[in-house]
């Protein structure tokens, strides 16, 4: 197992989210025609090991009193680090399930400190960049780009009504609300067909609204994909919240790949992407959205115009092997690499899963089940900190006081071994 020369470090979640796709796997995939590159998620028993003898490490947003220390001692090294901010940690919708989280203050003042120790900042919108760019002197925006490949615009023809469609999380639970109540009772409606892809909570949106949708299952990306490609209209609301203006506009890269003309509201990232009638719509209130509407239902050869116009757009202009360029000259800074094309690695381990199940048992509040299988997993990884760690905090809900002194201790010493590895090859 090869050191790369930058490594991605991120919290557990699915390699097939979006997110992790647009900021990890995707830049880096293409970054790697620059330089070697790795991804890396916490729950790698050598996440740390790795991160602490990559010679450039970018931090995706982990918020955790170990990542203090890990930035710290790579400091002690003359090792550079990264720091990315992708979403507004301070204020975080409370319809998300990790809202009771950012809300805290010492979780937001651990995002400063760590921004602030770290040799830069990078953002994923600009918004987020004029926002937070007090947290280091040196930052720069990475926006949110394309894989690298062709896109074919396919022919649309209907003997039904146009489809009209939307996809969002729980996040986007008033967003979700606006559009159902905008597409509630409008004559218009019966001209179009409505899909869906969301959870329980906002499809119920449109239920209360009396609006029939054809539901979807979320999924993967390439399931949100195919979905896109059964629409004709993709709409993207936003509200005007601090969370919403630093978004990024990959909604509308999404749409514009498959062929999907974008009508998306009029402020946030939309505003400086999306040329009104050019490439896609721009809408302010619920009247011009019904107007836009309208509009696209009428004309169809407008509508093989934009599709055209955004999709060249996107293929030759928000790829990540374009965007690639940019990155890897920014990374330079702090990196003593020439000009080569190399491999992206993802470092995956066989018992990951295993432990993302257990830490969700853990805070699902199944403790017994939680701790047996964090037990099954110390014996197979028994010099892995985080298990010890977590195991600590398990015991000491129960109050078992005496047995979370000892796994405290033991994770203790294991991360003062780890944060002093001597830099090199990892063994296999």
């Amino acid at each position: 197992m090869s050191i790369p020369d930058c490594l991605f470090l991120s919290h557990p979640q699915s390699r097939n989210s979006g997110d992790y796709l647009h900021r990890v796997a995707w830049p880096g995939d293409a970054l790697a025609s620059h330089m070697s590159v790795g991804g890396i998620q916490t729950t790698h028993p050598q996440a740390l090991s790795l991160a602490m003898q990559a010679p450039l490490l970018i931090i995706m947003m982990i918020i955790d009193p170990v990542i203090e220390r890990l930035i710290k001692a790579r400091k002690r090294r003359g090792m550079s680090t990264v720091y990315e901010i992708s979403d507004d940690f301070a204020d975080f919708p409370a319809s998300l399930p990790l809202h009771d989280f950012y809300s805290r203050a010492e979780n937001q003042q651990m995002v400063y400190r760590l921004a602030g120790l770290c040799d830069a900042v990078q953002f994923s919108s600009e918004a987020l960049a004029e926002k937070y760019q007090h947290c280091n002197p040196v930052i720069h925006v990475f926006r949110n780009q394309l894989p690298d490949k062709s896109y074919r615009l396919k022919n649309r023809t209907h003997s039904g009504p146009l489809v009209i469609g939307w996809s969002g999380s729980s996040g986007h639970l008033e967003d979700a609300r606006f559009l159902a109540e905008t597409l509630s009772g409008w004559s218009g409606l019966r001209q179009l067909s409505i899909a869906v892809m969301a959870s329980d909570n906002i499809i119920q949106c449109f239920k209360q609204a009396g609006i029939r949708v054809k539901r979807y299952a979320t999924g993967s990306m390439q399931a949100y994909l195919k979905f896109l490609r059964k629409l004709d209209v993709g709409v993207a609301v936003l509200g005007k919240s601090d969370f919403n203006q630093g978004r990024s506009d990959g909604k509308f890269l999404e749409y514009a790949s498959q062929g999907v003309i974008a009508l998306c509201s009029a402020h946030g990232p939309y505003l400086s992407t999306i040329k009104d009638g050019v490439n896609g719509f721009l809408f302010e209130d619920a009247e011009q959205l019904r107007a836009k509407l309208t509009c696209i239902v009428k004309d169809a050869s407008m509508r093989q115009r934009i599709r055209q116009v955004a999709m060249d757009e996107v293929a030759t202009t928000r790829t990540h092997a374009i965007a690639s360029t940019d990155r890897a000259d920014f990374y330079r800074q702090w990196l003593n690499v020439e000009q080569g094309c190399a491999d992206y690695q993802e470092f995956e381990h066989a018992d990951e899963a295993d432990l993302l199940g257990a830490l969700e048992l853990h805070a699902a509040g199944q403790l017994e089940a939680a701790f047996e299988v964090y037990l099954q997993l110390l014996d197979r990884q028994n010099e892995f900190y985080l298990l010890w760690q977590r195991a600590s905090e398990l015991c000491s809900q129960t109050g078992l006081a005496q047995d979370a002194a000892l796994f405290a201790d033991k994770a203790s010493t294991l991360l003062d071994d780890v944060l002093a590895v001597t830099p090199g090859v990892m063994e296999e």
